[in-house]
């Protein structure tokens, strides 16, 4: 007796009809898995046969496949408005007459470049990071320092934003970690809070 129906109608469907089956269901309570299952009768000519079933757990690749199509499509998004804006203002240059302020246009273009070749980056580092071919080099690094220097780097963005950073920690926090690495990891949740705070407001870091 299987209390499944959707495996059931599998066994009973492979051992009425003889041919080998192949199906994914979904299985278990409360915890839900997504199995591939292989059936076939066996053997395949006894009127006493019954089904052999392999059961290939496909819960994680699933999940995976997932979360890359949902990745696929926001990146295809944030691609486009930077190439919507580009051609959009390389368009009105074109039929701007001639002696007319370009500049304004151009910083546009420039601006939107920049961005279109930042998430370029972001997308052939994170290939990178999912192919393990990224080599660590861990150093001792001192952790407040290196994020009051970011927090410096990223002071035009902090001000353009009207926020306000405050780094908390005076003391030695000393980390076995590589520079690289853990640099981009601090810039990611910067820029975030950068982008995702309400103007004339505060990025503490403690």
């Amino acid at each position: 007796v299987v209390r499944n129906p959707d495996l059931d109608a599998v066994l009973s469907g492979t051992l009425a009809e003889g041919e080998p089956s192949i199906q994914e269901i979904e299985v278990g309570s409360p915890e839900t898995r997504r199995v591939l299952i292989h059936a076939v009768r066996l053997p395949p000519e006894s009127s006493r046969a019954g089904v052999v079933a392999v059961f290939h757990d496909v819960t994680e690749i699933r999940h995976l496949e997932e979360v890359r199509s949902d990745f696929i499509a926001n990146a295809s998004h944030e691609l486009r408005t930077p190439i919507t804006s580009i051609r959009g203002f390389a368009e009105t240059l074109l039929t701007t007459p001639p002696g007319e302020d370009h500049e304004p246009y151009l910083q546009v273009i420039q601006r939107n470049a920049e961005r279109l070749s930042n998430l370029v980056s972001d997308l052939l580092e994170l290939s990178s990071i999912e192919s393990q071919r990224t080599p660590l080099r861990p150093s001792e690094i001192e952790l407040v320092d290196l994020v009051k220097q970011l927090v410096n780097d990223l002071a035009p963005r902090f001000a353009e934003a009207e926020l306000k950073a405050i780094v908390d920690g005076d003391g030695e926090v000393v980390v076995w970690a590589d520079r690289r690495s853990t640099e981009r990891i601090l810039a990611n949740l910067v820029d975030n809070a950068i982008k995702y705070s309400d103007p004339v407001g505060q990025v503490h870091i403690s």
